[in-house]
């Protein structure tokens, strides 16, 4: 609780961070580095991103590429040539 601050513990009771947010705001403070979370990142990205309607439509695309169950190896295997565009 050291490494915390008041205001971050009242914006998470008031649902303006989330729990990932605020674990990585205290960790940014006890351990001087920095941590983005993809709550973060939302402002930031492409609308379609978060669009289930175009989410659905790119999840085939998704299971053809990499498989059902894809690993985190899989995320970050060469793609082919045919699989790029």
């Amino acid at each position: 609780m050291t490494h915390s601050d008041k205001d971050l513990f009242l914006q998470f009771r008031e649902h303006k961070i989330s729990m990932s947010q605020l674990k990585s705001r205290v960790y940014m403070r006890r351990f001087k580095i920095d941590y983005v979370t993809f709550d973060d990142m939302i402002p930031y990205m492409d609308k379609d991103w978060l669009d289930e309607e175009k989410k659905a439509k790119f999840r085939p695309i998704m299971k053809q590429i990499l498989g059902e169950n894809p690993s985190p190896k899989d995320l970050l295997k060469e793609l082919l040539p045919h699989q790029i565009n």
